[in-house]
């Protein structure tokens, strides 16, 4: 796999496959006779978006027209609809299991009734387009049908201009924190054949050997006489990496490879390989990586493929911050408990069911670095930026889910009102919704009033939390939700 691209052919089973392959790798101090055995998940066929392509899953993020203004601020209370083109996740945590707003949608010429949950809102069609453009996201079509969603002509299929590939932020994060001796680069030859290609490159050349090393001996020379064994037989090459950018991720695939820290026994090249799949890079091919299979000689102070590898394995990994949600004039930001202000990449507010919460999320970090300085706070006392004149950003963002977060059901009496209940909720400050699980059944549902799930930033939190609250007046009692129990 070392020197061929890797291609994918599976498209109508639309299903995920490993594929094992040997690695072995000194840097990672392992000898050479000791095997690491490495699956690199392969997706779906990199088929070209458009309109033309038939048997394609629907992918669980389109652009949509909705009606955002949900709630009327006027005094009179009259609802105006107020339309607007939002991104929205259609394949939501526990679909079928809570009360949600649902659009129909035509896709290749059969209609989906789906559910769905608001990501974000644009400003107008353009920005909405831009982003669809970019993201490779389907978006509807309103001149001609108007719940017929379809992929626009994107920077990920299109013949587009190769500088046009920096407009995507990781990417440029990812070729500002490359060493001087590396560059992106992206070759006629790549755009003509597939215009979402482009390479990581060495501007140094470096020697390569292909040879099976898993039964070998260990080798002797030193590395005077290794650099020698090498020109002798091996090809001089320039060390690389090649990916190209992947289309939109299915639900299969959003289940079964997700921003993960790893298990017991991976190495840091197998979460490599799910990160930035996940992200959207899917790696073709590769030359001078030290494995099973190939000897290199690197010069003492050239940066090897392997530590390119681990620069953007680090720009990739998730972050996990913690802090309180707040709006911004520069858009939605999270406040960090390190005092950190981080910027929500493309929102412009938070729901009302996330402001001022505290909240635990995870993202891909972009640094941004500002024209002007400004202060952190303006005059009416809105985050405005980082220190120094940086903007971090957060990409990819992962809000908190009721089974993935630690998180209780608060259940009040009877006898408390609606409205008294929704503000002794807030009043806690953290993320909640209503609603409860299926472990307690009609019998006390019935005599026990409003409930809600309330989820914590960490389990110190959520005890602290209980103890706190658990002997409160207006509550019946305070559990942990059982996703395995259902009664009635």
């Amino acid at each position: 796999m070392g020197k061929q691209s890797v291609e994918y052919q599976s498209i109508k089973k639309q299903k995920l496959y490993a594929i094992p392959i040997f690695f072995a790798d000194k840097q990672l101090m392992m000898s050479i006779q000791s095997i690491t055995l490495i699956f690199i998940f392969c997706t779906l066929s990199q088929a070209q978006n458009n309109s033309k392509m038939e048997n394609q899953a629907l992918p669980c993020q389109v652009i949509y027209q909705i009606d955002v203004n949900v709630i009327s601020k006027r005094p009179d209370k009259t609802h105006i609809p107020a339309y607007k083109f939002a991104l929205l996740n259609i394949c939501p945590e526990r679909e079928g299991e809570i009360q949600r707003p649902v659009i129909s949608i035509t896709w290749q010429g059969k209609k989906y009734f789906k559910e769905f949950e608001r990501v974000q809102v644009f400003d107008n069609e353009q920005v909405a387009k831009t982003y669809a453009e970019i993201n490779n996201i389907p978006m509807a079509n309103f001149k001609d049908n108007p719940d017929s969603v379809e992929y626009v002509e994107s920077l990920r299929e299109s013949g587009v201009l190769p500088q046009d590939l920096r407009q995507d932020l990781v990417v440029l994060e990812i070729e500002k924190n490359l060493p001087q001796t590396w560059e992106l680069v992206q070759t006629d030859a790549q755009k003509n054949e597939s215009p979402q290609k482009f390479s990581l490159k060495a501007k140094f050349k470096v020697w390569e050997l292909n040879e099976n090393k898993i039964n070998a001996p260990i080798n002797p020379n030193t590395p005077a006489q290794e650099l020698a064994r090498l020109k002798k037989y091996g090809q001089e090459i320039y060390p690389q990496i090649t990916f190209s950018l992947h289309q939109p991720w299915r639900a299969e695939e959003l289940k079964a490879v997700a921003m993960v820290q790893g298990n017991i026994g991976d190495s840091p090249l197998t979460r490599f390989y799910r990160n930035t799949q996940y992200y959207g890079l899917k790696l073709l091919n590769y030359n001078g990586l030290e494995d099973a299979f190939h000897s290199v000689s690197y010069l003492a102070k050239q940066t090897t493929t392997y530590q390119i590898y681990e620069i953007i394995r680090d720009i990739l990994e998730p972050k996990t911050i913690l802090g309180k949600a707040q709006n911004a004039k520069m858009g939605a930001c999270l406040v960090g408990d390190d005092k950190e202000v981080y910027f929500i990449e493309q929102w412009a507010e938070w729901e009302d069911k996330y402001l001022d919460k505290r909240l635990i999320i995870k993202g891909l970090q972009i640094v941004k670095n500002q024209s002007n300085n400004q202060p952190l706070r303006n005059e009416k006392g809105e985050y405005n930026a980082g220190a120094q004149g940086v903007l971090k950003y957060l990409v990819k963002v992962e809000l908190p889910q009721v089974r993935t977060n630690p998180s209780l059901v608060v259940v009040f009496k009877k006898e408390i009102l609606e409205k008294t209940t929704q503000q002794w909720m807030n009043e806690t400050g953290y993320y909640f919704y209503s609603g409860a699980d299926s472990s307690k059944g009609k019998v006390y549902h019935s005599k026990t009033g409003q409930k809600y799930h309330i989820i914590f930033p960490n389990e110190a939190e959520k005890t602290q939390f209980l103890n706190k609250y658990q002997a409160s007046p207006q509550i019946y009692e305070i559990y942990e939700p059982n996703w395995n129990l259902f009664k009635d």
